[in-house]
């Protein structure tokens, strides 16, 4: 008879990850690769399994230690580590599901010897006609399960059909969690991974830096670096994204992507969180000419995600800009487009170009708070607007 299905050879990648000291493996583009491939071909395989055995990707004649370790094998690539597990996409989840429940159905047929040879029995009865081979496979498997049944009468080989991997429980917690308030169009998934990032700068040129990310998604990417960066500038990103979360190059290892910084945080031991939005595998129009210019993208479209509602209202303010040592750069007199409890549209006339945290001060409504960047962008009429969130205190409407 003809192979029943293909075994799923373990790729060296994966093992090393679920073996790594420490408990926290390191993910590297050929790994990450390597499962994603690895883990397309067994669902796809288990999904077509018109038989136990080839479900479980082994020949028929196999024994049960044999079934006992497909089965395994095949359960740690549905469930692998969670620093895999984590980056798994949610349309992927109740695949792995349905091919976890039909492996662990054939190893209850196949890890039981008398369910097994009723099984095989039927399998034949479908058969109209055998070929010699076929005959010859046969003889061969009522003679391994005749050894089968001497090992089980010495208690050798139980198949324990609870077992569970830890990873498993994790990857279900994960998959199954409670939701929060965030506001994302898009679900981030916690990943640290090694990211190349390449920039420009009007002064001094293209820069290069490593840095790494705290979270990942279909569309951005949260970097940790220790380098000023400016909203609305656009970055050249390479990291080992999954392939599962992207747009393009699906069999490279590394994905390279064009994106834009949309959000900067104030530097906490000198480590900054930036926000990218990507943008796709070729720069936006403008930026050969300009590499090092400001850029926008299309404006959202969708419902408003801002926590609090904010109003089309004129203040006068004071705004003073501080650098990273809390140092006073410069301030300025402007006046607010719209304002909430929480943050401001501010049009402002000279704001430095680098700054980490300003001071928001109204005298006529007693209001003074410290706040951070959110976006920049220039107006119609040519003067800059700086969305920022208060940090101390609420406005009071």
């Amino acid at each position: 008879m003809a192979s029943q299905g293909s075994g799923l050879a373990e790729p060296a990648g994966l093992k090393n990850l679920a073996t790594d000291s420490g408990g926290e493996p390191s993910l590297t583009p050929a790994q990450i690769s390597a499962y994603y491939l690895e883990l397309s071909l067994l669902l796809d395989r288990i999904e077509r399994g018109g038989t136990h055995y080839q479900v479980l990707g082994i020949e028929r004649p196999a024994t049960l230690r044999e079934i006992k370790q497909a089965y395994y094998r095949a359960v740690d690539f549905l469930y692998p580590p969670y620093r895999i597990s984590a980056t798994i996409p949610g349309d992927l989840h109740a695949k792995i599901e349905v091919a976890f429940e039909r492996a662990s159905r054939a190893l209850a047929v196949l890890g039981s010897l008398p369910n097994r040879v009723r099984y095989d029995e039927h399998c034949n009865d479908s058969v109209a006609e055998s070929s010699p081979a076929e005959s010859t496979t046969r003889t061969r498997a009522v003679a391994l399960r005749e050894q089968q049944t001497a090992n089980s009468a010495r208690g050798d080989e139980q198949v324990d059909l609870a077992r569970l991997p830890s990873h498993r429980r994790a990857y279900r917690a994960f998959s199954s969690g409670e939701t929060d308030d965030d506001r994302r169009r898009v679900e981030r998934i916690k990943l640290s991974v090694p990211v190349l990032v390449t920039g420009h700068d009007r002064v001094g040129g293209k820069w290069d830096e490593m840095a790494t990310t705290s979270d990942v998604s279909r569309t951005g990417v949260t970097l940790l670096t220790s380098r000023r960066m400016r909203t609305g500038r656009v970055l050249y990103v390479t990291l080992p994204m999954p392939v599962k979360l992207r747009n393009h190059g699906f069999t490279d290892a590394g994905y390279s992507v064009y994106c834009i910084v949309r959000r900067v945080e104030t530097p906490v031991n000198g480590v900054r969180r930036v926000g990218l939005e990507f943008l796709g595998a070729g720069p936006p129009p403008g930026f050969l000419e300009k590499p090092w210019g400001t850029f926008q993208t299309t404006s959202w479209k969708g419902a408003n995600r801002r926590r609090k509602p904010r109003e089309a209202r004129a203040e006068i303010l004071i705004v003073e800009y501080y650098d990273e040592s809390m140092r006073t750069i410069t301030k300025e007199m402007a006046r607010t487009d719209n304002l909430s409890s929480n943050g401001a549209q501010i049009l402002v006339k000279t704001p430095p170009a680098e700054f980490d945290v300003l001071r928001v001060v109204s005298p006529s409504q007693g209001f003074e708070s410290f706040a951070v960047l959110r976006n920049r962008f220039r107006g119609k009429d040519g003067f800059e607007r700086l969305c920022v969130q208060f940090t101390d205190a609420e406005w009071k409407f």
